[in-house]
């Protein structure tokens, strides 16, 4: 994120080197902002697009149609609003790149054949070879051993599922049979008689899955936050109106027959993603967070949201059009566990029998339509609002080359966002130049959920990332567990340890990255009712039910209002000098040390998912200059020289 132009403003750079990769974020962002569309139905199709590489006929052809207009915002247009004022296309996109982009955009014409299964059977077989015809063992294994120790949350047969279908997000009885012509790409290939090609396929994520993107945390209003939204919408206000609990979100996280067995998830991942994008959605359109009114019912709080009722046979017409669009069920088994039965998630309660639908006179439906227009018109005014101060720029080609050696937009950000595929461009050394003078945030997306890495490659990769910040001079703060104001879906390991092999020193270094859980790991030997204790007030599932800061993460969302936020170590950095600097550097030692003796500790502490470091101009040589000192780096030369292969790796092939 740059800094703004005015107080007021935000402007956001996005670089993808693939340029059907930045017609996609176009898509998504063109979706988010459809107003068009009610948050419910434009939620599900979001999450549609986004995680899914079969979509329904209706979905298809929507992208399809969508093509057009943002061919229309890309080459100067004009386009459906917010979109034109939103995205800036222009200023940092050179002719050829936006005719690529313009390109990839065509190729989402419904007319266009897109074997999506073929090209993701293709990738399948050459990824797992010999394994292809035992492919659902080898999705149980790497869930079990990658993805239920760290997110829980996530079903093993929503996993299982996406993993030979591809598709994440599903919703009732919908069936997803056409292609996302918006997942089809090129890649650079070779033939034995042609050479270098550029082979159009299923170039997407095959192994990892989109729910750590945005089903497995989430965020819990506080007590405070749930009033003022009260108030906002016209309600009541005070806290101890929804009781101690306040919002009923923190119910996304209820574990039944925690550490055992027959553990179960109350909620699972596709469930919390539609809780998410709801809640954004929401906000976008109302300024006010979004509040579950009702345990366990994700859209409980758009009834409460303060929206004038429809008149009936206006409420008929418009539950009968958002029924048909794909976005009423919470996911496949809607409000089920997420548990680890041979059954699965237990299916919902079946609904009612819907009534016939009623025969409206003209008078009636001009009266529904003019009804439905007001709605979206509303929707449109709100939604242009939002965005009235935000700004999206697109960056292409090689950002090493074309940006960092090239010297382009020096101090141009309060926060950079670095995936764990180009963590390797931290280590070059303009990177730092890219900071601006009062100092940004620097998040590196570590190797924790790829599936295809032993546990020690991942954890050399995590500590390859802090000696590449270090190197840069960029000092570690934290992740995003222990600064995010997120609650975190824990993970499932039976057989609770603590940190293995780890020194005093170690221990107080890796203390900046362990958040508090919404389930605390059980203190030594402590037992509730005779079974192992989980969590303040009781076992999840089995006491009495604790308060809401016992279960969620209490942080509020003003921890991070500030950048860099104020955090003790951002404020020690701060003209503290060479002490300070040795200090940071220090500490980024026994981290990079202690990083492959990690242990998941009963699955209530998982590694980081992204390390936050703090890149302040004033300090950044200091800091390089003392983590230089004895060679730098404290893993050992094994645990260095894997880390280094392992970001080279993803840096040249995209990992997983």
């Amino acid at each position: 994120m740059a800094p703004p132009s005015s107080p007021a403003r935000a402007q956001f750079f996005v670089h993808e080197r693939q340029p059907e990769l930045l017609a996609r974020h176009m898509l998504l962002l063109a979706v988010a902002t459809d107003w068009e569309l009610p948050p419910r139905q434009r939620a599900a199709l979001w999450l549609e697009i986004f995680g899914n590489a079969k979509v329904q006929g209706r979905t298809a052809a929507y992208v399809s149609r969508l093509r057009l207009p943002l061919i229309s915002v890309l080459t100067g247009g004009g386009g459906p609003a917010p979109l034109p004022a939103l995205l800036d296309a222009f200023s940092h996109l050179r002719h050829k790149q936006r005719d690529e982009v313009e390109a990839a955009l065509k190729t989402w014409d419904a007319a266009l054949a897109y074997d999506v299964g073929l090209y993701r059977d293709t990738r399948l077989r050459h990824h797992l070879g010999v394994r292809y015809d035992a492919r659902d063992n080898v999705a149980d294994w790497d869930y079990n051993a990658v993805v239920k120790p760290c997110a829980g949350g996530v079903h093993s047969r929503q996993y299982r599922e996406w993993r030979n279908t591809g598709v994440a997000f599903e919703y009732g009885d919908c069936v997803y049979d056409a292609p996302n012509r918006s997942m089809g790409s090129f890649a650079d290939a070779r033939e034995r008689r042609r050479g270098s090609i550029q082979a159009r396929g299923f170039w997407a994520d095959t192994a990892v899955s989109p729910f750590h993107a945005v089903g497995t945390a989430a965020y819990v209003p506080t007590d405070e936050e749930c009033a003022a939204a009260a108030l906002a919408a016209g309600g009541g206000g005070s806290a101890g109106a929804r009781g101690a609990r306040g919002n009923a979100a923190f119910c996304l996280f209820d574990v039944l027959n925690r550490r055992h067995g027959s553990e179960q998830w109350r909620h699972h991942a596709v469930e919390v993603a539609t809780y998410n994008v709801l809640a954004w959605l929401h906000e976008i359109e109302t300024g006010r967070m979004y509040v579950m009114a009702k345990e366990n019912d994700i859209y409980s709080g758009l009834a409460a949201a303060g929206a004038p009722a429809p008149a009936p046979a206006a409420a008929a017409a418009a539950a009968a059009t958002e029924g048909g669009s794909g976005g009423g069920g919470g996911g496949k088994g809607d409000g089920a566990g997420a548990g680890e039965g041979e059954g699965g998630p237990p299916p919902a309660p079946a609904a009612p029998p819907a009534a016939p639908p009623a025969v409206l006179t003209p008078e009636e439906a001009a009266a529904v339509a003019a009804t439905l227009h007001a709605s979206a018109a509303a929707r449109a005014r709100t939604i242009a609002r939002a965005f009235k101060s935000v700004t999206v720029s697109f960056l292409g080609g090689d950002f090493a080359v074309d940006f960092l050696e090239k010297g382009k937009l020096r101090g141009a950000f309060h926060a950079l966002a670095v995936s764990g595929r180009a963590a390797h461009l931290v280590g070059k050394p303009s990177f730092r130049a890219l900071a601006a003078p009062s100092g940004a945030l620097l998040l590196l997306e570590t190797a924790r959920n790829i599936p295809s890495l032993t546990p020690e490659q991942r954890a050399a990769f995590s500590a390859k990332e802090v000696e590449l910040g270090a190197g840069a001079g960029a000092a570690l703060v934290g992740s995003d567990r222990a600064l995010s104001a997120d609650t975190f879906s824990v993970g499932t390991v039976l057989d609770a340890r603590d940190f293995g092999g780890v020194s005093a020193a170690g221990r107080a270094a890796l203390a900046p990255l362990t958040a508090p859980q919404g389930l605390p790991p059980p203190p030594s030997g402590a037992t509730f009712g005779g079974r192992p204790w989980v969590g303040e007030g009781g076992a999840p599932g089995e006491g009495p039910g604790s308060a809401k800061a016992a279960r969620v993460n209490p942080r509020g969302t003003g921890v991070l209002s500030h950048n860099p936020p104020p955090l003790p170590a951002v404020a020690a950095l701060r003209g503290g000098g060479a002490a300070a600097a040795a200090a940071a550097a220090a500490a980024m030692r026994a981290v990079a040390a202690a990083l492959p003796k990690w242990d998941a500790r009963g699955g209530d502490c998982p590694p980081p998912e992204t390390l936050v470091f703090a890149l302040l101009p004033e300090a950044a040589e200091a800091v390089a200059g003392e983590w230089g000192k004895d060679g730098g780096g404290g893993a050992g030369g094994a645990d260095a020289a894997a880390g280094e292969a392992v970001v080279a790796a993803l840096g040249a092939s995209g990992g997983e």
